[in-house]
């Protein structure tokens, strides 16, 4: 199952959940308050490995 992050609107928390398919909000455990989805570090692409992730420099073969 993929993991998905979450920050909270209010103090900013991000907590990392493991889901089958994602929420558009879920409730903080720090604070209590929402906190949204945002697109993880990790699933990011750079100029130097378009495919993002842990793909190796120049996508798959």
């Amino acid at each position: 199952m993929p993991i998905f992050e979450y920050r909270c609107l209010e103090c900013g928390e991000i907590v990392e959940k493991i889901q089958s398919l994602p929420v558009k909000n879920l409730a903080c455990p720090r604070c209590g308050k929402s906190a949204e989805r945002v697109v993880s570090i990790f699933s990011g692409t750079s100029a130097d490995n378009p495919a993002g992730g842990c793909a190796p420099s120049g996508g798959f073969s």
